[in-house]
């Protein structure tokens, strides 16, 4: 969004590398690659409907017309082009978010700590964040930021980065759970809104018999310090049985949802559990 340029054939600036389709959603490119935007929505309980309450924003990679993973987008991105593609991803889905059509939904997206340890570097991307929602009248409260990579990054940095981000209007979460270095006292201490349990623990947890009984007083611990929990990577019918009964004011997973190309009519309609 805001990296400035090191190479030749690279825009100076993000916004200078995004394109808008004749139908107005942004795209953005990287040399031979182009970058688009899917979200994936997640779903809170209603009695025993599963009521649409937020998207993930996704990026979905071509090259030479052909659909690639985006980890090959970011193995083959240069080093020094890194922050680069990372801040278009982050722009494609604020853009494109003016064109989704369910209403009253809230949009997460990702600040990856593991990316770079410059502090001024997120707060500059944070305040250009703020200013792209205002010129969108996108009201600051529906965007949520997961901050990757708090387990290893510095623990001043991470709470200045969530003091920034609630300055601004925006919600917290970190995505980290599952990973062993991140402790209570660190999510105390940044004092989340949500919290995400990574999608292979909990499906680790799922093969335990006594599953049930691990999850739910780990979901009760989070809730207890009023952070709101999201369990992700629900795949089965068994593992969102499990994940229901958990207590988790979130759900989402291929087994709810699939990831939906920006643009597309997105059913918000509650589907039964």
């Amino acid at each position: 969004m805001i990296a400035p340029m090191t190479r030749p054939n690279r825009p100076r600036y993000v916004d200078d590398a995004l394109f808008a389709d004749e139908i107005g959603l942004r795209y953005g490119r990287y040399h031979d690659f182009v970058l688009r935007t899917s979200y994936q929505p997640a779903f809170r309980l209603d009695g025993d409907m599963l009521v649409p309450a937020a998207v993930e924003g996704l990026i979905s990679a071509t090259r030479n017309g052909v659909k690639v993973p985006p980890s090959r987008l970011f193995a083959e991105t240069a080093q020094e082009d890194g922050l680069f593609v990372d801040g278009m991803c982050r722009a494609l889905h604020l853009h494109n978010f003016e064109h989704f059509d369910g209403e009253n939904l809230d949009l997460w997206i990702r600040l990856d700590m593991t990316a770079t340890d410059n502090t001024d570097h997120w707060l500059r991307e944070i305040r250009v964040m703020a200013s792209k929602m205002a010129e969108m009248e996108l009201p600051a409260r529906r965007v949520i930021c997961q901050i990757d990579g708090c387990a290893s990054a510095d623990a001043e940095m991470t709470a200045a980065l969530a003091s920034e981000l609630r300055k601004h209007g925006m919600r917290v979460a970190i995505d980290d759970f599952g990973d062993a270095d991140l402790t209570l006292e660190r999510v105390e201490a940044i004092k989340p809104d949500f919290i995400r349990v990574d999608g292979s623990l909990f499906r680790d947890l799922c093969r335990v018999r006594q599953a049930k009984m691990l999850i739910r007083p780990l979901v009760g611990s989070f809730r207890n310090m009023g952070t709101a929990v999201v369990i992700e990577g629900i795949e089965t019918a068994a593992q969102l049985e499990i994940a229901a009964d958990s207590g988790a004011d979130f759900l989402q997973g291929f087994a709810l949802a699939a990831p939906q190309a920006a643009g597309c009519l997105f059913d918000d309609g509650p589907p039964p559990i």
